[in-house]
C-alpha cells in the first residue's frame, strides 16, 4: 500500500516537472527574439548579442525559474537582466555601433541555441521584419547611438521593442511622467539631426 502511495506520488511529481518544463520552454519561445533584438542595440557584433541573450536567459532560470513556472509576468524584469548583462559584458569594452550585416545575419538567422538545456528559436526573421526595415537607416542609428544614455534606453525599448511608455517605466524604474519628458527630448534632438542630415545632402 506504502508502495502504491510513493509510486503515485512519483508519477505526480514527474508530470509536474514535465509541465514545468513546457511552461519554461513556451517562455523562452516567446520572449527569445525580442530579448536578442534588444542586445542587437547594445551589442558590438551579432555573436556578442546573441551571448548576452543567451545570459539573459540563464540568469533568469538560475533565480527566478519557478516564478516563470508559475506562469508569473516577468517581462519587465527579463528586461532588466538584459539591461544588467549588456552593461555587465560591454562596460569594460569600447562599444562600437552593430553593422549593417551583423542585422541582416540577426534577421536570416536560422537554426537554435540553447540555455541551461532549453531550445531557443532561431528562425526569427519573419517575426523581425519591420525591425529590419527600421534598422536599415545607419544615420538613424548613429544619431541614436549619440544620445545620453538615460534617453537612449528608452528609445530602443519603445521602438525597437514596441513597449508602452507605462511598461517602460516599470523596467527603467522612473514615473511615466519622466519617461515621457526623456522621451520627448529624445524625439526632438533625432528630428533636429535628420532634418540636418538632410540639409547637407542636399547642399551635396
Amino acid at each position: 500500500m506504502i508502495w502504491r502511495k510513493e509510486k503515485k506520488r512519483d508519477q505526480s511529481n514527474k508530470k509536474s516537472g514535465e509541465e514545468a518544463g513546457e511552461v519554461m520552454e513556451s517562455f523562452i519561445t516567446r520572449w527569445y527574439p525580442d530579448i536578442l533584438r534588444y542586445c542587437v542595440w547594445h551589442a558590438p557584433n551579432m555573436s556578442a548579442a546573441e551571448d548576452a541573450a543567451q545570459e539573459t536567459f540563464l540568469k533568469l532560470i538560475r533565480y527566478y525559474k519557478e516564478e516563470v513556472e508559475k506562469g508569473k509576468n516577468l517581462r519587465s524584469l527579463l528586461y532588466r537582466i538584459a539591461s544588467g548583462v549588456c552593461i555587465d559584458m560591454w562596460r569594460k569594452k569600447s562599444v562600437s555601433e552593430v553593422s549593417l550585416d551583423a542585422l541582416a545575419e540577426y534577421t536570416s538567422s536560422e537554426g537554435s541555441s540553447r540555455a541551461s538545456g532549453y531550445n531557443v528559436p532561431g528562425e526569427i526573421g519573419q517575426e523581425a521584419g519591420d525591425y529590419e526595415q527600421v534598422m536599415s537607416d545607419m544615420e538613424m542609428r548613429r544619431l541614436v547611438n549619440s544620445l545620453p544614455e538615460e534617453q537612449r534606453e528608452i528609445v530602443i525599448l519603445r521602438f525597437s521593442q514596441d513597449l508602452t511608455l507605462r511598461e517602460i517605466a516599470g523596467i527603467v524604474k522612473l514615473p511615466l511622467r519622466t519617461v515621457q519628458s526623456r522621451l520627448r527630448s529624445a524625439l526632438n534632438y533625432l528630428k533636429r539631426g535628420l532634418e540636418q542630415e538632410q540639409e547637407m545632402e542636399n547642399k551635396l
